[in-house]
């Protein structure tokens, strides 16, 4: 019992005896960073440390295979050194002096090695990883289309690749726990960013669909074939007739593009677009080639037996329609069948082939003649070609008929020639002279036979060709000076002209049914006279010296008025008067001075 108590007597007193030769010194063993610190007091701890922290440290950061090596000081991270050592005077001076007995042993026989604080200052760390991020980083890339010029190029998605630098932060914080050989290791939080539109295949696919091939567009219409002919009329077959147009995928190409949309799932991807401007222009240029206005049928009436003939087929107007033509050639450019039809508007004629049989066309109405003797062959030359414009004009119930309408241009090309016409206050030559006697003509017929007339203009001066009687004639000049009647029958009307080129006279013929109409005329009453002024005499420089021509006719100007009544039966339509104020007009001489 005694020994026992000696025992611990003594160790109690060489724990004592130990603790107080290592008042002021790091007990034996303990050591910090790889440096032994037994012995030593606060200051020779803090100078033996010091070679320790000046020694370069790294930091590495792991991205997968790659290593990116830093300093502490880049990383902002620096050692407290008083911390250390305070760390190492700590070791066996606890509250429990049988710990501290345990402590200080353990340090003796087996070492004892204490760890620092580290501090992190995490503003210089993120610039460090931002930096570093620039060299890890990869912007996501999204799935896109492209053309080089009719070529679809496909360009696949790229995911990209982001830093968390917090969360690096956070784990070199959590590796600074063990900083013994200031070797600090940490795998960096690199994410994949994901692009937006991540499949670019099917509008690539669209687009290879729509340019796959140029585009056939096609439009039919009616056309007639002569399949035969009698003296005065045609046999005529209708057939379809296809015209074609070639829309090439470089057009195509032009219109399209894509852009980004987002689906009812929240998932971007890419949309086809087109500009239709191109294709719109296109079908511009074609819509002129493809609009016309309807062309009514002509026929030509054969007394002798009463048969409607037929002398021009009708057609059918059109207009293309540029909007729903547009929108039929996109909704097939992307599928196999490579021929669009194009969508036009149809437009009837008024007087269609087809409706021969209900125009009643079967009987004379009404006829008008003038004669044309004396004429120049010039004259009876552009007489004929005028009067062929009006053969087979069928003017339907309420139409109002325009000789300029039918007549159209009066220029050379069409067979008229320079003839003596009215210009200003003298006659002179000019192409068409002579078609006022077709427009005369045309106005007895419609005059006899009772229709309304709702334009008619008398010469500037009196035309013998166009008497007897006097004040019926008809001038035109385009486009304002026009003759003009309205069938106000519910018949339809058959113009007919005549042309006895032997007896130079012309007839207007209208056939029909009889209307029953009859027409009572008062005068021409010529109401006053102006007497013509003196013969005119002018110098023609192309003439030869002592020749003389004379180009106008001496004729006093008279006012003429002729009335007219129409009656249905009893019941009068109209009562009309004709006014025509015709000048005076002077005998006028060329006189040659050309030597």
């Amino acid at each position: 019992m005694l020994a026992a108590l000696l025992l611990v007597a003594f160790g109690v007193w060489s724990v004592a005896g130990y603790e107080v030769s290592h008042g002021d010194r790091v007990f034996a063993g303990v050591s910090a960073l790889g440096v032994k610190l037994g012995g030593l007091t606060r200051t020779e701890a803090l100078a033996a440390l010091q070679p320790r922290l000046a020694r370069p440290q790294t930091v590495f950061l792991y991205d997968g295979t790659a290593r990116y090596a830093l300093t502490p000081a880049e990383m902002g991270i620096r050692l407290d050194a008083g911390t250390v050592v305070d760390a190492a005077f700590a070791v066996g001076r606890g509250s429990d002096w049988q710990a501290n007995a345990q402590d200080q042993l353990t340090a003796q026989l087996y070492g004892r090695a204490v760890s620092g604080s580290l501090l992190l200052d995490e503003g210089v760390a993120q610039v460090a990883l931002k930096r570093l991020a620039r060299q890890i980083e990869r912007a996501p890339r999204d799935a896109s289309v492209a053309l080089a010029g009719t070529q679809v190029v496909a360009t696949p998605a790229v995911t990209g690749r982001a830093l968390d630098v917090d969360e690096t932060i956070a784990r070199i914080r959590q590796a600074l726990e063990q900083p013994d050989e200031m070797r600090f290791e940490a795998d960096l939080p690199v994410r994949d960013v994901a692009p937006v539109v991540r499949d670019a295949a099917p509008a690539a696919a669209q687009m290879r669909a729509i340019l796959a091939a140029p585009l056939r567009l096609t439009y039919s219409e009616q056309a007639w074939n002569e399949t035969g002919k009698s003296a005065n009329g045609l046999l005529l077959t209708p057939f379809q007739q296809e015209r074609a147009w070639t829309l090439d995928t470089a057009l195509l190409a032009a219109m399209l593009s894509t852009k980004q949309v987002q689906g009812a799932d929240g998932k971007a991807s890419l949309a086809v677009v087109t500009d239709d401007a191109p294709l719109k222009a296109f079908l511009t240029d074609v819509a002129r080639q493809i609009d016309r206005a309807p062309r009514d049928a002509r026929f030509f009436f054969e007394e002798k037996t009463g048969k409607l003939l037929p002398l021009v087929a009708s057609q059918d107007g059109a207009t293309l329609d540029v909007a729903a033509s547009l929108q039929a050639i996109k909704a097939q450019w992307a599928t196999d069948n490579r021929a669009v039809s194009l969508v036009a508007k149809s437009v009837r004629p008024a007087i269609a082939l087809a409706d021969a049989d209900k125009f009643n066309i079967h009987e004379l109405v009404v006829s008008g003649t003038t004669s044309f003797k004396g004429s120049s062959a010039e004259r009876m030359q552009n007489i004929g070609v005028a009067t062929s414009r009006f053969q087979g004009i069928v003017v339907a119930p309420g139409q109002e008929f325009s000789f300029n309408e039918y007549l159209g241009d009066v220029v050379d090309a069409l067979g008229y020639e320079p003839a003596y016409i009215i210009v200003g206050d003298r006659t002179d030559v000019g192409i068409g002279g002579g078609v006022c006697q077709v427009s005369t003509t045309a106005f007895r017929a419609a005059f006899f036979g009772g229709y309304k007339i709702t334009q008619r203009w008398a010469h500037g001066y009196v035309v013998h060709y166009y008497e007897p009687p006097i004040g019926l004639d008809a001038t035109v000049f385009a486009p304002s000076v026009d003759f003009r009647f309205v069938n106000d029958t519910p018949n339809y009307l058959l113009i007919q002209p005549v042309l006895d080129t032997r007896e130079a006279t012309l007839t207007f013929k209208f056939f029909g049914t009889a209307n029953h109409r009859t027409v009572e005329m008062d005068g021409p009453n010529v109401t006053k006279v102006t007497p013509h002024g003196p013969d005119i005499y002018d110098k023609d420089p192309t003439l030869p010296v002592g020749v003389t021509k004379q180009i106008d006719f001496a004729v006093d100007g008279k006012t003429v008025v002729v009335k007219r009544t129409v009656k249905e039966g009893d019941k009068v339509l109209y009562k009309d008067t004709f006014n025509s104020n015709y000048r005076p007009w002077q005998a006028r001489f060329l006189v040659g001075t050309k030597k």
